[in-house]
This record gives structure tokens, sequence and C-alpha cells, in this order.
């Protein structure tokens, strides 16, 4: 089996979707097979993901930021994969606000952001260790 490589796709800055694809290939060359391929905005952008990749605990997939949003206690989030939720959505945790459902399609529209810039924005406010 041939390595594969991650590369993350945004548009306007905002994350879409992370794909993968055969060690060997160029950014511009995944750029290229998205747009003509399957379909992506001729303004997306590539970038490849860094070997190292932060690690999350178990059913967090990832720390989030509202679009369009300052970057507060109330806009960040941590986006969390429960079985329990309805099929296409997660919970999403705030600070403020604490739990909710989203929608899985969200995240689209939500910036990705570091665990340390989820601390950061959060002021110390309460996160349940599991999620960090």
């Amino acid at each position: 089996m041939s390595k594969m490589n991650a590369f993350n796709v945004s548009l306007n800055g905002k994350w879409i979707d992370t794909v993968f694809y055969n060690d060997g290939i160029t950014k511009e060359e995944v750029k290229e097979s998205l747009i003509n391929h399957d379909g992506f905005d001729h303004n997306i952008k590539v970038t490849k993901e860094r070997k190292k990749k932060e690690k999350l605990p178990e059913n967090v997939l990832g720390y989030f930021v509202d679009s369009g949003e300052v970057k507060s206690a109330s806009t960040v989030f941590v986006a969390i994969n429960e079985a329990f939720t309805n099929e296409g959505h997660i919970t999403a945790y705030t600070p403020i606000g604490q739990h909710s459902a989203l929608s899985m399609d969200y995240l689209k529209d939500c910036t990705r952001i570091t665990k340390e810039e989820y601390l950061e924005y959060s002021h110390g406010i309460y996160t349940p260790e599991e999620y960090l």
C-alpha cells in the first residue's frame, strides 16, 4: 500500500475538506483534480497538511470558530462526534452556551483553529477535560 498525504482545502479562508492522495502528487495537481474532476470552485486553496498533526482526544473532530465571528468564548467551540446524536449531526461544546447539536455541514462554514487558540479565546472558562 502506498503512502497517502493529506491536503486541506479552503475557500475564502474557510476550511471545506481534507482530502487524501498518493505520495508524490503536488498541491497544484490536487487542486486541478478537485476542480476538474470533483467540481470544486476554481478559487479553492489547497495546502499540504503538516506531518505533525495535533493529537485530538477520542471523538473530538476539532476546534472551530463560527464563520465571520470575532474569536471569543461564545464563538469558539469543540466539535464532538458522539454516537447518540442524530445522523448527520454532531455535538458542539462552547464555553458559553455549553452543549448543542449542529449539522455536520455547519463545520464547512466555520474556521478550524488549534487547541491553543481555543484555550486562549475561551479565557479560562471551563471545558471538560475529555474535550482537550
